[in-house]
C-alpha cells in the first residue's frame, strides 16, 4: 500500500511563504510610524 503526500493542496499553502515576509515588513514600518507619531513630543512655546 502505497500512500501519496500531497504538501501544496491548495493555492493558500504555497503563497504563504510569500506574504510572511511583506507582513513582517509592513508590521515593522507600522510600528516605527506608530512609535514616530505617538513618541515624545517637543513641547509647544
Amino acid at each position: 500500500m502505497t500512500y501519496e503526500v500531497v504538501l501544496a493542496h491548495h493555492p493558500l499553502v504555497t503563497a504563504i511563504p510569500f506574504f510572511v515576509p511583506a507582513l513582517i515588513v509592513v508590521g515593522l514600518i507600522g510600528a516605527i510610524v506608530w512609535r514616530d507619531r505617538h513618541g515624545e513630543q517637543p513641547p509647544e512655546p
